[in-house]
């Protein structure tokens, strides 16, 4: 092996590192943040598959809890494919479910793509600096840190195109039959990963409609083809799963392709960059933007990334509503990290041809202050996540286990009161006492949790102190609150938790 390969593995060594020193940090921290409901919901089927059996459960999401001897009773969920839960399922069989171990899975996944991406740039820029700057760059933005642990759809599908399109870099304009081979694994791979996915081969199959290579004919073809396998497996799946599920994947198409007014769907769009990304790369983004089209036609190499720009700007287009979801622009983070590449290195080029050596430690200087300061700034956003954007509180997260702990609790015995933040909390309470929670059987409800009344002081009206109230009038007493939940019970009840 060259020194010059070597000199490059340890550089992406080194940033796998810091991206892991940063994901790291909260890997044990409880399912009570903004968008967990995905890792409750999905590591519950993920731990169903390993108990019960891939096979038995028909390699299919069955995101309840399977108490032994039950007969499914509710549907397996079929809105998305399936394919991105099986490491987690993996890791759950070698080293048994938890926190930590749910989070383990979509790191590794973005590890792999983030080591994939970062040679396929160096194939692009043909430049090692400028590979493992933009590489690093993605590795500290903090939505792809923080996403980048959560075991949900989206976040897989953003690990699978970056691998395809590593891969497709590999075979532009030209590449060896085996590059192209791998590639065209991984579309069909990435097609039972999620619906989002599809949206990167669309983008590329158009890029080589307009280019110039000698496999144009065959990649034009075979693309299509692949997909179209892919998509006729999952719809073959669903139907194995739930029986015709056509007109509900169209009803919930429909739903997340509404939008709300332009004023104010752009607004939460940059908001949601701006704290996924951190200002700072925003603005190097917008500037490496500028260069990026002045510069084309110089750098004729930087029209792969052409795609990279039309992925998020697709799915921002076909689903305007699901965008607008704390996660829903995370695909716009690896161009974000390229452009800004683009403006500091070009900066850092126009002040080595001006000043010679002297630029250069400038430039080099000026890059490292910039990388730092988004350290900063990253870790700042990252604090944000972990400490405020949160839906419940770690105090009640204490409480769910506590009660798991002290109760002799059967299914359906615990009820969770409504909320008005539309986010469906009863994974995360059924994946923390691991029995099923409901409220449709009024009979079998020993322990009500229901929302703190003092929350309407916060959020304003008087919604939780209403259902308060409704659990009172029909019998429920009040034990304590522990932060956002507080628990209720007739009778016998478990020792008050208090804040």
């Amino acid at each position: 092996m060259k020194k010059e390969s070597i000199k490059f593995a340890l550089g992406v060594l080194a940033i796998v590192v810091v991206f892991l020193d940063l994901a790291l940090l909260n890997i044990n921290a409880p399912f009570n943040h903004a968008t967990a409901d995905s890792n409750g919901f999905f590591g519950l089927a993920a731990e169903n598959l390993a108990k019960e059996g891939v096979w038995n459960l028909k390699f299919g999401l069955y995101p309840e809890i399977i108490s032994p001897g039950d007969i499914l009773r509710g549907k397996f969920y079929t809105h998305h494919p399936d394919g991105f839960i099986f490491p987690t399922v993996i890791l759950y069989k070698m080293f048994g479910t938890s926190e930590a171990t749910t989070r383990l899975g979509p790191i590794l996944m973005m590890i792999f793509a983030l080591c994939l991406f970062a040679y396929a740039l160096r194939k692009i820029f043909r430049n090692d600096f400028k590979a493992w700057l933009a590489t690093l760059i993605l590795a500290i933005l903090p939505g792809f840190i923080f996403y980048g642990e959560l075991l949900e759809i989206s976040v897989a599908a953003l690990a699978a195109a970056l691998v395809s399109f590593s891969l497709f870099a590999f075979c532009y304009p030209e590449g060896k039959r085996i590059n192209f081979v791998v590639f065209y694994i991984s579309l069909f791979i990435g097609g039972l990963f999620g619906w989002f996915f599809y949206f990167l081969p669309a983008v590329l199959w158009v890029f080589v409609l307009f280019s110039k290579t000698a496999a144009k004919i065959k990649l034009l073809i075979l693309m299509p083809v692949i997909m179209l396998a892919a998509a006729a497996l999952n719809l073959a799946h669903f139907f194995w799963l739930n029986g015709n599920v056509i007109s509900d994947l169209w009803a919930v198409a429909d739903e997340r392709s509404g939008g709300l007014a332009w004023k104010y769907w752009l607004p939460r769009i940059f908001s949601m960059l701006a704290l996924h990304a951190t200002g700072l790369f925003l603005i190097l983004a917008g500037a490496g933007l500028v260069v990026f089209f002045l510069h084309l036609k110089k750098n004729p190499e930087w029209r792969i990334f052409l795609p990279l720009l039309a992925y998020p700007l697709l799915i921002c287009i076909v689903f305007r509503q699901w965008v607008t979801h704390p996660f829903g622009v995370i695909y716009f983070l690896p161009i974000i990290a390229v452009l800004s590449a683009i403006s500091l290195f070009t900066l850092f080029d126009f002040l080595s041809a001006r000043f010679g050596q002297t630029g250069k430690i400038i430039g080099i200087a000026e890059i490292a202050v910039i990388i730092l300061a988004g350290l900063f700034l990253s870790y700042g956003n990252l604090n944000y996540f972990f400490k405020d954007f949160t839906i419940l509180d770690s105090k009640d997260i204490e409480l769910v286990k506590f009660i798991s702990r002290a109760s002799d609790l059967q299914d359906n015995n615990v009820c969770l009161g409504d909320n008005n933040f539309h986010i469906n909390m009863v994974p995360i309470l059924e994946w923390c006492l691991g029995k099923k929670v409901s409220c449709a059987d009024k009979s079998k409800i020993k322990i009500v949790l229901a929302f703190n009344p003092e929350l309407d002081q916060a959020l304003g009206g008087s919604f939780y102190t209403k259902k308060l109230e409704e659990f009172k009038s029909l019998g429920y007493k009040m034990n304590g609150c522990s932060g956002s939940l507080c628990s209720m019970a007739k009778g016998t009840s478990s020792p008050p938790q208090t804040k």
